[in-house]
């Protein structure tokens, strides 16, 4: 892979000019072993079947765990059938693969100031324990925006640690529109 010159530059330079935004895929390598969000998805509106909360034709893409989220909220008014059938200890206990060792080592050296993510799993902050990286903050969301600093972990839909399930951003709308007035 070719990395383009001015971001080599940005990195090397420990400008706090580079973000990385990490997502889907992140956590599937080796010690993480994570699987997709479509994986997860399937699985949940399988077992919302089996239990009877929810009917095949209710939600369109049973692979899209927004679609799921946003069926069982218009179905419940609430997420939280959802959120209780993700493996959160999984999430929890989330050991850094080698892309989140790397991540957290350019966040503690400076040459990236942040790294922003889509995922609950908190394998990038293992990654920021086990190199002992204590100069990076963890925003697990907008209450703790004063806290960012120089160099952060922001996880963007919140992280497996939010006791509020409403809070995690799971549907769709929430995906699409709910973030327009504010993070």
């Amino acid at each position: 892979m070719s990395v383009p010159g001015d971001l080599l530059r940005a990195i090397s330079e420990r400008s706090g000019r580079v973000t990385f935004v990490l997502g889907a895929g992140c956590s599937l390598e080796e010690p993480t072993s994570l699987e997709l969000s479509s994986v997860y998805s399937k699985a949940i509106f399988d077992r919302l079947i089996a239990d009877g909360e929810l009917v095949d034709d209710e939600c369109a893409d049973p692979w899209d765990l927004s679609c799921v989220a946003s069926a069982v909220h218009d179905k419940f008014g609430d997420q939280r059938r959802v959120v209780e059938r993700l493996p959160r200890n999984d999430f929890r206990y989330a050991k850094a693969n080698d892309g989140y060792l790397l991540a957290a080592a350019l966040l503690a050296e400076g040459a990236v100031s942040c790294v922003a993510t889509l995922n609950y799993d908190l394998a990038l902050t293992d990654a920021v324990r086990q190199l002992d990286a204590r100069g990076v903050n963890e925003i697990a969301g907008p209450s703790h925006l004063a806290e960012f600093g120089p160099s952060a972990i922001v996880y963007l839909h919140r992280n497996v640690n939010e006791q509020d399930v409403e809070k995690w951003i799971l549907r769709k709308e929430a995906l699409d529109r709910e973030w327009e007035s504010g993070w």
